[in-house]
């Protein structure tokens, strides 16, 4: 669905569509919206960014997987549970392992990425207690606020003369 048809169900909208109040549309249409930004994240952001505890859990996990011949026992109990084939847990587990040495090298792990982000599920996944809330943590760091501006509004629900489109 496009702005102007997310604008057009969203009763909120109503009355500031009437109005041709862009400005109120977009207000109302931004709360929440965000947007993923590359950030990237070291050994040392993990470690400013979450408790000692946490963080030195998180990086050791990373670190005794990138010691582990084969798949770690961890991981393999996590993507069988998530229904991956045994067969593909090699690949994730080289995955794993290459994080740990590119947290440790300046340009870090960029946490806006797909695959990045979809590997710090699986971490969180395999103990939500123990790593939910540093992943997510890391997570949040690449989530922006995306407000939409009136002029946005304004051209997708608008036509140059006043009437809507």
């Amino acid at each position: 669905m496009g702005l102007r048809e997310d604008i057009l169900a969203d009763r909120a909208c109503d009355a500031a569509y009437a109005a041709r109040d862009c400005a109120e549309l977009a207000r109302i249409r931004s709360i929440g919206r965000t947007a993923l930004v590359t950030k990237t994240v070291t050994e040392r952001g993990v470690r400013s960014l979450v408790a000692i505890g946490a963080g030195s859990q998180f990086i050791r996990l990373l670190k005794e997987s990138s010691e582990t011949v084969g798949v770690p026992v961890w991981l393999s109990n996590t993507l069988t549970a998530m229904g991956v084939l045994s067969a593909d847990h090699q690949d994730y587990a080289d995955a794993v392992a290459s994080a740990y040495g590119w947290l440790r090298q300046e340009a870090g792990l960029d946490v806006a990425a797909g695959a990045t982000r979809g590997l710090l599920d699986i971490i969180a996944a395999s103990n939500s207690a123990k790593f939910g809330a540093t992943v997510a943590a890391i997570k949040a760091l690449a989530v922006q606020p995306a407000p939409l501006t009136s002029q946005e509004v304004a051209t997708a629900c608008f036509n140059p003369d006043g009437s809507a489109k």
